[in-house]
Protein backbone atom coordinates (compact mmCIF):
# COMPACT_ATOMS: atom_id res chain seq x y z
CA UNK A 1 0.00 0.00 0.00
CA UNK A 2 1.07 3.52 -0.26
CA UNK A 3 2.13 6.07 2.18
CA UNK A 4 -1.30 7.99 0.56
CA UNK A 5 -3.25 5.34 1.51
CA UNK A 6 -1.70 5.28 5.28
CA UNK A 7 -2.44 9.32 5.41
CA UNK A 8 -5.98 8.80 4.18
CA UNK A 9 -6.24 6.43 6.94
CA UNK A 10 -4.96 8.33 9.79
CA UNK A 11 -6.88 11.15 8.73
CA UNK A 12 -9.70 9.47 9.46
CA UNK A 13 -10.82 8.28 5.88
CA UNK A 14 -11.33 5.46 4.15
CA UNK A 15 -9.40 4.67 0.40
CA UNK A 16 -11.74 2.91 -1.79
CA UNK A 17 -8.94 1.08 -3.45
CA UNK A 18 -7.02 0.30 -0.31
CA UNK A 19 -7.20 -3.22 -1.06
CA UNK A 20 -4.98 -2.60 -4.17
CA UNK A 21 -1.49 -4.51 -3.73
CA UNK A 22 -0.38 -1.89 -5.66
CA UNK A 23 0.81 2.03 -4.44
CA UNK A 24 0.52 4.25 -6.87
CA UNK A 25 -1.98 3.36 -10.21
CA UNK A 26 -4.40 5.61 -12.18
CA UNK A 27 -8.07 3.72 -11.61
CA UNK A 28 -10.02 2.78 -13.84
CA UNK A 29 -13.06 5.26 -14.62
CA UNK A 30 -15.10 1.95 -14.37
CA UNK A 31 -14.49 1.06 -10.99
CA UNK A 32 -14.47 4.47 -9.59
CA UNK A 33 -17.72 4.72 -10.78
CA UNK A 34 -18.69 1.33 -9.67
CA UNK A 35 -17.82 2.29 -6.31
CA UNK A 36 -19.22 6.07 -6.18
CA UNK A 37 -16.93 7.41 -3.22
CA UNK A 38 -18.57 9.84 -1.15
CA UNK A 39 -15.26 11.93 -1.37
CA UNK A 40 -12.95 12.45 -4.60
CA UNK A 41 -9.62 13.69 -3.57
CA UNK A 42 -7.55 15.01 -6.63
CA UNK A 43 -3.98 15.66 -6.37
CA UNK A 44 -2.13 16.17 -10.38
CA UNK A 45 -1.03 18.95 -12.00
CA UNK A 46 -3.62 20.85 -13.79
CA UNK A 47 -6.39 18.85 -11.85
CA UNK A 48 -9.94 20.47 -11.69
CA UNK A 49 -12.75 19.41 -9.91
CA UNK A 50 -15.62 20.91 -12.73
CA UNK A 51 -13.86 19.05 -15.46
CA UNK A 52 -13.99 15.82 -13.21
CA UNK A 53 -17.19 16.70 -12.57
CA UNK A 54 -18.24 15.98 -15.98
CA UNK A 55 -16.61 13.33 -17.13
CA UNK A 56 -19.29 10.90 -18.71
CA UNK A 57 -20.84 8.40 -16.39
CA UNK A 58 -19.69 10.08 -13.17
CA UNK A 59 -22.74 12.06 -12.70
CA UNK A 60 -24.39 9.48 -10.43
CA UNK A 61 -20.97 9.26 -8.29
CA UNK A 62 -22.12 10.29 -5.08
CA UNK A 63 -19.03 12.88 -4.25
CA UNK A 64 -20.10 14.87 -8.11
CA UNK A 65 -23.60 14.55 -6.74
CA UNK A 66 -22.66 16.43 -3.26
CA UNK A 67 -20.11 18.55 -4.47
CA UNK A 68 -17.78 16.59 -2.37
CA UNK A 69 -14.46 16.51 -5.06
CA UNK A 70 -11.80 18.46 -3.50
CA UNK A 71 -8.15 19.55 -5.33
CA UNK A 72 -4.69 18.82 -3.15
CA UNK A 73 -1.53 20.49 -3.68
CA UNK A 74 0.08 17.67 -4.72
CA UNK A 75 3.12 18.80 -3.18
CA UNK A 76 1.95 19.08 0.39
CA UNK A 77 0.31 15.24 0.07
CA UNK A 78 2.39 13.21 -2.40
CA UNK A 79 5.98 13.87 -1.29
CA UNK A 80 6.42 12.05 2.25
CA UNK A 81 8.28 14.77 4.59
CA UNK A 82 7.05 16.75 6.79
CA UNK A 83 4.25 18.18 4.85
CA UNK A 84 2.61 14.89 5.26
CA UNK A 85 1.24 16.80 8.39
CA UNK A 86 -0.67 19.33 6.51
CA UNK A 87 -2.19 16.77 4.24
CA UNK A 88 -3.34 14.85 6.89
CA UNK A 89 -4.66 17.84 8.80
CA UNK A 90 -6.67 18.83 5.34
CA UNK A 91 -7.98 15.39 5.10
CA UNK A 92 -9.24 15.03 8.43
CA UNK A 93 -11.31 18.61 7.82
CA UNK A 94 -12.54 17.15 4.69
CA UNK A 95 -13.55 14.06 6.39
CA UNK A 96 -14.95 15.96 9.67
CA UNK A 97 -17.35 18.28 7.80
CA UNK A 98 -18.66 15.60 5.38
CA UNK A 99 -19.27 13.47 8.88
CA UNK A 100 -21.30 16.29 10.44
CA UNK A 101 -23.43 16.17 7.26
CA UNK A 102 -24.25 13.03 7.03
CA UNK A 103 -24.17 12.35 10.76
CA UNK A 104 -26.15 14.93 12.49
Amino acid sequence: KSFINEIIEVAGGRNIFADRNTGYFSPPQEDIIKKSPDIIILSYPGAQKEEIAKRLGWENIKAVKEHQIFVLDQDIISRPGPRIFSAIKILNEIFIEWSKAHNP
